[in-house]
């Protein structure tokens, strides 16, 4: 006689990238390992390839391009079911920099603070556009990182030729007046955005600073000195604490 099959819950979210209402399931033990040992190795990389496992696994309506998906898309998402999987409330630790609280006096209580996941959300600027002008009449609407471009740019160890990659990954769409384009080689792209104005390329590299994050804010008083502390809490990593 075969084994019963388990049924499970499903869930409802929009994508705060675009809106679009998606359907997901808690994840199982056997996903759940994935990411303990990911967590374990302590390489992001791994966390990365285990997290989007895991949302190809949960994911429920078809079609969704993980890979494609902007970076706080895949930590939204992902925060939402691990809520519904494990439970709402993570528990992490905090400590005063340095050992020192704002005082300038010795404090290295560390304090366990609770935080519930399920009221966390992505947090968009005031003003943030995709679609960004340069002159009066050329502008150039980008598309979002996703955790496979954030990865890589990580690795080039170059400051500025990071800021400029993950510009030149992000060019989506450029246009002058009602003239569009939309395919260019990548030496098109580098003459055009080196060809810019400082205030032009600050105009254009903005954008990344403006960018929707998963955030939320902490406060807690700290259990050793009674000092009140205020943190804010942004990208996935923070919730592995």
């Amino acid at each position: 006689m075969a084994l019963p099959v388990l049924d499970f819950p499903t869930f409802d979210l929009k994508l705060p990238s675009t809106g679009k209402k998606i359907k997901y399931r808690p994840f199982l033990v056997k996903e759940e390992k994935v990411l303990l040992i990911a967590i374990e190795s302590g390489e992001e990389s791994d966390i990365v390839q285990a997290v989007q496992e895991i949302l190809k696994a949960c994911i429920l309506t078809e079609k969704v391009d993980i890979l494609n998906l902007a970076s706080f898309d895949i930590e939204y998402i992902f925060l939402k079911i691990r809520s519904k999987s494990v439970g709402e409330i993570v528990e992490l630790s905090y400590q005063h920099v340095d050992g020192k609280n704002k005082d300038g006096k010795d404090c290295d209580h560390v304090q366990e603070v609770e935080v519930n996941i399920d009221a966390v959300e992505v947090n968009t600027p005031k003003g943030h556009s995709r679609k960004i002008m340069i002159t009066d009449n050329i502008g150039v609407k980008f598309r979002y990182p996703n955790f496979d471009m954030i990865s890589e740019n990580k690795e080039i160890e170059d400051e500025v030729e990071r800021t400029f990659q993950i510009i030149y990954n992000c060019v989506d769409v450029i246009w002058e007046g009602d003239e569009v384009h939309d395919e260019f080689t990548e030496a098109e792209l580098k003459a055009f955005v080196e060809s810019m104005s400082k205030d032009q390329f600050e105009k254009l590299s903005g954008f990344f600073g403006t960018m929707p994050t998963l955030s939320t804010t902490i406060e807690y008083t700290c259990g050793g000195c009674g000092q009140e502390e205020k943190i804010e809490v942004s990208g996935l990593a923070d919730f592995f604490t």
